[in-house]
C-alpha cells in the first residue's frame, strides 16, 4: 500500500488570537482572491464555512507541509492527512482477485428435464 500521498483538509478554524476579519484577507491574498469580486467572495465564505474542505490532494508530505506552514502564518489552522484512496484501491483489487474464482454454489442444475415435485406439474417421459 501507498502511502506518500497526503492532503490538505481545511475546516474554517481560526488560530487562536487572531482576527476573523485579518485572517480571511490573508487567505484571500494566500489563494489569489480579490476582495471586490463576488464569485470570488463567494468561495472565500465557502472556505470559512465550517466545512470540511481539501485544499490539495495527491501531494507528497513535503509540499503539504509547506502548505500547512502557509496557512498557519495567514492565521488559519488546517490538517494534514495520508491519502486513503490509495489504500482503497489497493483493497479493491485483492478483493478483485478473490472474486474471479468460479462460485459453484451458484450453478443450479437444469429443472427442465426432472419432473417436478408437484401433481400439476407434467411428466417428462
Amino acid at each position: 500500500m501507498k502511502l506518500d500521498t497526503f492532503r490538505v483538509i481545511f475546516r474554517g478554524e481560526v488560530l487562536e488570537g487572531n482576527d476573523p476579519i485579518k485572517v480571511k484577507s490573508n487567505m484571500a491574498k494566500l489563494f489569489k482572491l480579490d476582495m471586490d469580486d463576488p464569485d470570488h467572495l463567494a468561495k472565500l465564505e465557502k472556505l470559512f464555512s465550517g466545512r470540511t474542505l481539501v485544499i490539495k490532494d495527491k501531494i507528497s508530505k513535503a509540499d503539504a507541509l509547506k502548505y500547512n506552514q502557509a496557512i498557519s502564518e495567514a492565521g488559519a489552522q488546517c490538517s494534514i492527512e495520508p491519502n486513503m484512496l490509495e489504500q482503497r484501491k489497493d483493497q479493491r483489487r485483492k478483493r478483485g482477485d478473490r472474486r474471479t474464482v468460479r462460485r459453484t454454489s451458484a450453478i443450479q442444475p437444469d429443472r427442465r428435464t426432472k419432473p417436478g415435485r408437484r401433481k400439476s406439474d407434467k411428466k417428462i417421459e
